[in-house]
């Protein structure tokens, strides 16, 4: 593909994200407060707006996605100020931690209730893709918001390595580290860190750029993630690397599961990365949901 072709895909997709975004609703303000607040913003196609309004009112003030970044041997102390109409408590699914900060009302803990505070502290033991996320009444909690990202430490690449014939560079750069957490139920639906499109902006890298993303599945469906153009090379699975990794366009990504991937962004354009569950990405009235693309620029 030619430079300047290159741009004008580039300007197409731009001005098509901008016609789209009319279609969706102001986004639904919902927030978890304590010693770590942070504010993500997601939003709901406008054909959602029912069910976004009454599920709001009923969860007044959920957390919204946010990953944290952590190295091994760090001391996390969280501040949990429940701000809820109803009891919650926070589960680090993959994280070890001592029994009595497992986040599981009643069994490991008492149930933090509406106005009252609870306090996490725990020391990070290991590297970890992992999550965090409600486990009282998760079936409601998870996907109306209550769910982040957790990353300890590092997980070690291939580099160096040859797999099904591709030679892997050694002392690989990666030009950036994604997490891509995929939701698919509650006031949120079908969504890429808690954004359906086409609030879910593109990614952009440059040609010869080599990726990593972590795919988390807070959802209630599997979800085969999908690149247009560049095969993944998948390297750990629920943050431990695999012996053998192995190359795939698609990888399903089941509830609770996490899997990481490498990639280089080897050709110029617009390519698409969607879930190949084709109804989560395509409906009547156009493309929503689980969708964004790569802007790759030489």
């Amino acid at each position: 593909m030619a430079k300047g072709d290159a741009a004008v895909l580039v300007e197409s997709y731009r001005t098509a994200l901008r016609e789209a975004l009319a279609r969706f609703d102001e986004p639904a303000l919902l927030r978890l407060r304590g010693d770590l607040q942070v504010v993500s913003r997601w939003l709901v196609a406008r054909g959602d707006g029912d069910r976004a309004k009454s599920a709001s009112a009923a969860l007044d003030a959920v957390s919204r996605f946010y990953s944290f970044g952590l190295e091994v041997g760090d001391d996390v102390r969280i501040v949990v100020d429940n701000q809820l109409p109803m009891g919650t408590d926070i589960h680090w699914h993959g994280v070890k931690v001592p029994n009595n900060m497992d986040g599981v009302a009643p069994i490991t803990q008492p149930l933090v209730e509406s106005g009252e505070t609870f306090v996490y502290e725990f020391t990070t033991r290991e590297s970890a893709i992992a999550m965090y996320h409600a486990h009282h009444h998760a079936q409601m909690q998870v996907p109306n918001g209550l769910f982040g990202a957790f990353i300890v430490g590092e997980t070690p690449i291939p580099d160096g390595q040859t797999v099904s014939g591709v030679e892997i560079p050694r002392n690989l750069e990666i030009a950036q580290e994604i997490p891509m957490v995929l939701n698919d139920a509650g006031v949120i639906g079908l969504s890429l860190n808690a954004k359906s499109f086409p609030a879910t902006e593109p990614y952009t890298g440059k040609v010869g750029d080599w990726v990593v993303v972590h795919y988390f599945n807070e959802g209630v469906l599997v979800h085969p993630m999908h690149q247009h153009q560049f095969p993944q090379l998948v390297f750990a699975k629920d943050g431990i690397p695999l012996d053998h990794p192995y190359w795939a366009d698609t990888v399903p990504v089941a509830p609770g599961e996490r899997y990481s991937v490498l990639f280089q962004l080897e050709d110029p354009g617009v390519w698409v990365w969607h879930c190949h569950i084709l109804n989560h990405v395509e409906s009547e009235t156009g493309m929503f949901g689980m969708v964004t693309a790569w802007i790759v620029e030489e």
